[in-house]
């Protein structure tokens, strides 16, 4: 196995004393899409912007096996200048990075889907047109490792798909490898090879997807077009772990693995399911152990 970066008991405190990070340890491979999971507030962004050189961490390393690659990053907001145009910020960021021709530079904006926006003023941006040219400005000039914190953040779910797909095809060259961050593991399933769960500061754990969610809190979002014959089917089921969300939706809390069970027995029982998809988080918000079902007060 062939890392491109590995961390190594990365600490880093502020001012208030609380350390943001504690012994974080990530080892990302070549070629790859490594996935960092936590909650608001985890060490995401702290952890990138020391993998980027953009803070020093206080104990630790950050270890580049195969020599320090070039580093695209979207952290926060883009560095950017409003009252040019798009295209002018890209063609800006090509020049700094001594690559800039006419020819890259519509490239670049035709492959990050901004050519319908290329010719406005950036101060005009609303969020998700920010993020998409902060993913843009990230990605101009090849760069070998590209950090994007939080990239589907504010884009529309068409806008969030292109941009996964810009990611993947990127990757699928072998001359690319992302580093993404999300706070809830949906937000790049399918999409990463691999993740580190940063929980508190820490990295306690890096798996495959599948590995990874079995150890995370989840729930089934459960949408039919009768509850009270949804709850029956579910207790002939043995499944009792569940709340009423609204007058089509339920949450299943327990045995998240018999989804297609309960969609068999729906059916069986004429009932139609609008929706039935296991959600892993890196929150206990909907976790319930009651042992019992019931509605929400």
């Amino acid at each position: 196995m062939s890392f491109i970066l590995e961390t190594k008991s990365i600490t880093k405190v502020y001012l208030k004393g609380m350390p943001v990070l504690r012994d974080a340890s990530i080892h990302v491979e070549k070629k790859s899409i490594y996935g960092i999971i936590g909650k608001p507030g985890a060490g995401k962004s702290t952890l990138l912007k020391i993998v980027s050189g953009i803070i020093r961490p206080d104990s630790g390393e950050v270890l580049f096996p195969g020599g320090r690659p070039g580093i695209g990053t979207l952290i926060d907001l883009p560095g950017i200048y409003p009252n040019l145009t798009a295209a002018n910020n890209l063609a800006i960021k090509l020049k700094a990075l001594g690559c800039y021709s006419k020819d890259n530079l519509e490239a670049l904006i035709e492959r990050t889907g901004m050519g319908y926006w290329k010719n406005l003023k950036v101060r005009v941006f609303s969020k998700n047109m920010l993020k998409k040219l902060g993913i843009a400005l990230a990605v101009a000039g090849d760069p070998e490792l590209i950090l994007l914190d939080e990239p589907f953040q504010d884009l529309e779910k068409q806008e969030a798909e292109e941009a996964k797909t810009l990611i993947r095809n990127m990757a699928a060259t072998g001359k690319h490898t992302f580093i993404l961050t999300a706070p809830v593991l949906e937000s790049l399933s399918g999409l990463a090879d691999r993740f580190g769960l940063l929980e508190n500061g820490t990295i306690i754990r890096e798996d495959a997807e599948n590995g990874l969610s079995s150890h995370l809190p989840g729930h089934i979002v459960l949408r039919t077009n009768n509850i009270e014959g949804t709850k029956a089917v579910l207790d002939s089921l043995g499944i009792y772990a569940y709340q009423t969300k609204n007058a089509y939706t339920l949450h299943v809390m327990e045995q998240l693995d018999r989804s297609n069970d309960i969609i068999e027995a729906l059916v069986s029982a004429g009932i139609s399911v609008y929706e039935c998809a296991v959600v892993r988080e890196m929150t206990d918000e909907f976790y319930f152990s009651g042992g019992t079902g019931g509605d929400e007060a």
